[in-house]
């Protein structure tokens, strides 16, 4: 395999990696995967594991692309002069990687990937571009909530251990009212929430309908005890169990897991889950040459 340094878009302002396979495989029998960053992480994704997904699969004849969306890691903001409008500007700018993979390498379909908000992100973007066959969350949807934080503490309001740890400054819950009160005083921090849209549950089971009607195959992995496999069970659970067998989204949760997979065993769990996804999905429609 091979990677190189590629500037996407009509302004050329942002920076991927492009992972491109050995030349015996032929890339346009399979669709590519593209990863989305992961908040404010850059292409390279938590403990690097964006880099070892894009290795793993180009082994297997994927062209893989990993990129930084605009404003994020070295991608520019196209127009600084003008407002950037993040709820578009994601779509655009990973509308602008499929194109330039369209044009160089004659792919027509496409998996999204990504951690956290690069999920959320990738469910977004598939809902409105149909080139997407496949869409793979990894502990996405993970935004906090009232409820998470109450089923989350609710028995240690009965421990006496969990008091005494927090009478004596010794509980984690200090440490998150410190963090919290320091991330909102940020006046980055600010600029970046301004805009930021929650989405209800009553738009994301709109959007889940979008995507299943069009038979894109979808993966959730979480790891278990997060906020993000609780906004599932909340939000999708139900919807997906419901789902005939033939369009059911995979569903996985992972034990002893955190958020970002930090330990390298269980990163090596995790890339084994997604590519046993990606190598059982349907095989891509015939290959047409681009005119």
């Amino acid at each position: 395999m091979k990677e190189k340094t590629v500037l996407l878009g009509k302004s050329k302002s942002l920076v991927g990696i492009i992972t491109i396979p050995a030349p015996e495989f032929d890339v346009r029998e399979r669709p590519a995967i593209i990863l989305l960053n992961s908040g404010l992480l850059h292409r390279v994704g938590p403990n690097r594991l964006y880099v070892k997904l894009a290795r793993k699969f180009a082994t297997e004849g994927f062209v893989v692309l990993r990129f930084d969306l605009s404003g994020i890691g070295d991608s520019k903001i196209p127009n600084e002069s003008q407002a950037y409008d993040e709820s578009t500007g994601i779509i655009n700018d990973t509308r602008d990687v499929m194109d330039y993979l369209s044009e160089t390498k004659s792919i027509r379909q496409f998996i999204l990937m990504g951690l956290c908000s690069g999920g959320s992100n990738a469910f977004r973007v598939a809902c409105n571009d149909e080139r997407v066959i496949g869409v793979n969350l990894i502990e996405g949807f993970a935004f906090p909530s009232t409820a998470y934080f109450a089923s989350s503490y609710s028995g240690s309001f009965l421990s006496f251990k969990s008091w005494r740890r927090l009478l004596t400054g010794k509980s984690e819950i200090w440490g998150l009212i410190r963090g919290l009160i320091k991330f909102h005083l940020s006046k980055q921090t600010r600029q970046l929430t301004e805009n930021l849209h929650v989405p209800s549950k009553e738009e994301l089971l709109a959007n889940l309908d979008i995507l299943l009607n069009r038979n894109v195959r979808l993966c959730f992995i979480y790891s278990k005890g997060s906020s993000a496999y609780y906004n599932y069970q909340d939000i999708f659970e139900e919807k997906i169990r419901q789902t005939p067998d033939s369009r059911r989204p995979l569903v996985e949760v992972l034990e002893d897991t955190d958020h970002l997979f930090t330990l390298l065993c269980h990163q090596e769990a995790l890339i084994n889950l997604v590519k046993d996804w990606v190598d059982h999905l349907p095989q891509p429609r015939e290959v047409t040459e681009i005119a």
